[in-house]
């Protein structure tokens, strides 16, 4: 679900030819060709859950949850300096849409920036991760 709505920041607060994908772990983003000169595919990367250590009631925790947001940028012939330059306009758009906006989604704080990486260089592309995480509080409904 969160997921959705991050691909759907994206587009709708980017402008540019992209295209964007999800998949379940970083070994699939490997098995992909990207489909434009620069591709973005979304991969969770996983829960933290922080009990808030209630002594009565029922259980409340706190989730924090990790995504990452690889970039792919295809290296254009005789033009090396380029993808560089491609990469880093492409993650300002994206950190732009996604820093700060909080999902539409019950109990959830701003998206904050995480780490960053670059994953491989191959077959020409560029492979870039950065990671984003979310905050959210979640009540069982057992007591």
């Amino acid at each position: 679900m969160l997921l959705e709505k991050v691909e759907a920041r994206i587009q709708a607060s980017i402008s540019g030819r992209v295209s964007i994908d999800t998949v379940l772990e970083i070994a699939e983003v490997a098995r992909k060709k990207p489909k434009r000169a620069a591709s973005l595919f979304l991969v969770p990367l996983g829960d933290r859950v922080s009990d808030q250590a209630r002594t009565t009631g029922p259980v409340f925790d706190q989730v924090t949850t990790t995504f990452a947001v690889v970039f792919a940028i295809r290296h254009m012939a005789g033009k090396a300096n380029m993808k560089n330059a491609a990469l880093e306009d492409w993650r300002q758009k994206v950190r732009g849409a996604l820093n700060g906006w909080t999902p539409d989604l019950p109990h959830y704080n701003p998206v904050r920036r995480g780490n960053s990486q670059i994953v491989t260089v191959r077959d020409h592309t560029l492979w870039w991760q950065d990671q984003y995480r979310t905050t959210f509080f979640e009540e069982s409904a057992n007591a």
